[in-house]
């Protein structure tokens, strides 16, 4: 196994063999860590995990210097007193080490107690009875050290950037590959960025979801309906990882975490452009990814990014402006386009469905977890949004009349 070293933030030596894996200084990966990532941090996305491992080599780091031990020693012994030893002596260090640093402070203590409470209790088989109680008082002991570190400054509050319907209609026309308000030259370039657009825009997919897409990936396929007696023609995308294919981009898109993983429907002339683009203006290759640059390689990241910047040079003045009043947009991002599609879908299924059941949906359709509160940030748009139709239905009635009492004191 070739293991590549790379020291991180802390000094702590790192190696890394497809995900980040601890060592100590001989190079000897730390077992305790390793479970930890595969049972319990498995489904958090790839830097979120290297966050909280990293917090973990802190804390071994810390255990190695001052009590002389092997770090794993920490957790696999079932000398309850010892490891609760440990954790007060860490947390005097903590508190003394980053007395500019609240949030970090908090992030680290977090990430090692978590990570000690829940290797334990895979372990808890090899407690006899008194020292599971001793361990779990430890527990609790560990909980009351952690109101005395200051809590991280509060999440702002997310933010919707919806670009709007109006600035849709306009992109809509400007990146049509024919139209000669399209920002690129190329036709082959022209015809990448409007199938990454229209995928972006109508299947709400995200940034690294669409760079991921393979060819394989954009299904279709005949169904019989047993109700109507029928064969009903579908059409869909995967997401699906795809850690076998080889991908030369430096910055590699990948799923963001198991809820990811999903197939979404989409309409047969969204389909159709795709194939059309595969078969006459996909640039030659011999990579499986779908959106291709015009030298052949898989789209990146940076290539998306760079041109969407492009993208929203091409929109008026006065739609540039808006979003800037509205939403304090100054540019346009593969990830406002998500916004947009996942605000004008739950506009409409508001008025199809109960609320919680909309909700479900778009959890399903957009990759959230079952519990996630981000369809509730979309519907508080998405009201919003109705609510401006039917203002602006009254006032054009409004304004009818007041017209006419103009046109009646002109006469």
């Amino acid at each position: 196994i070739m293991l590549i070293k790379v020291n991180d933030t802390f000094g702590i030596k790192v190696l890394m063999h497809d995900n980040w894996i601890l060592s100590n200084s001989f190079d000897v990966p730390y077992l305790g860590p390793y479970i930890y990532k595969i049972l319990i941090l498995n489904n958090l996305k790839e830097s979120t995990k290297k966050t909280h491992l990293r917090n973990i080599g802190y804390f071994y780091d810390f255990i190695e210097k001052n009590f002389n031990i092997h770090g794993d020693k920490i957790i696999f012994t079932t000398d309850v007193n010892f490891g609760f030893k440990c954790f007060q002596a860490f947390f005097m260090h903590l508190d003394n080490a980053f007395l500019d640093n609240e949030d970090k402070k908090y992030a680290i203590w977090v990430s090692a107690t978590d990570y000690w409470e829940k290797i334990s209790f895979l372990r808890q088989q090899h407690y006899n009875s008194k020292d599971l109680e001793k361990l779990k008082d430890s527990f609790n002991k560990i909980q009351e050290l952690l109101s005395y570190l200051k809590n991280p400054k509060p999440k702002k509050t997310y933010k919707i950037r919806d670009i709007g319907q109006d600035s849709i209609s306009i992109l809509d026309h400007n990146l049509d590959p024919s139209s000669e308000l399209n920002p690129f030259k190329n036709l082959k370039a022209k015809w990448t960025y409007y199938i990454a657009y229209l995928i972006l825009s109508m299947v709400g997919v995200r940034r690294g979801e669409v760079l991921n897409l393979c060819l394989n990936d954009i299904k279709t396929g005949e169904f019989f309906d047993d109700k109507e007696k029928i064969f009903i023609r579908k059409d869909w995308i995967n997401i699906v990882e795809h850690k076998d294919c080889y991908d030369t981009r430096y910055s590699k898109p990948n799923i963001k975490n198991n809820n990811s993983i999903r197939q979404i429907p989409i309409t047969e002339e969204l389909y159709q452009l795709i194939h059309i683009y595969i078969e006459g203006y996909r640039p030659k290759t011999t990579s499986p990814f779908l959106l291709i640059s015009l030298q052949g390689k898989p789209l990146s990241p940076e290539s998306l990014n760079k041109n969407f910047k492009k993208i929203y040079q091409s929109l008026p003045f006065n739609l540039k402006q808006k979003l800037v009043d509205m939403n304090k947009l100054k540019n346009l991002t593969p990830h406002n386009l998500r916004h947009t599609s996942a605000t004008s879908d739950l506009k409409h299924l508001i008025e199809l469905y109960p609320e919680e059941h909309c909700f479900q949906i778009m959890r399903i359709i957009y990759g959230w977890g079952e519990k996630s509160s981000m369809p509730q940030y979309y519907a508080k748009q998405g009201y919003l949004n109705k609510y401006q139709d039917r203002i602006d239905e009254f006032n054009t009635a409004r304004i009818k009349d007041i017209k006419e009492v103009v046109d009646h004191e002109k006469n």
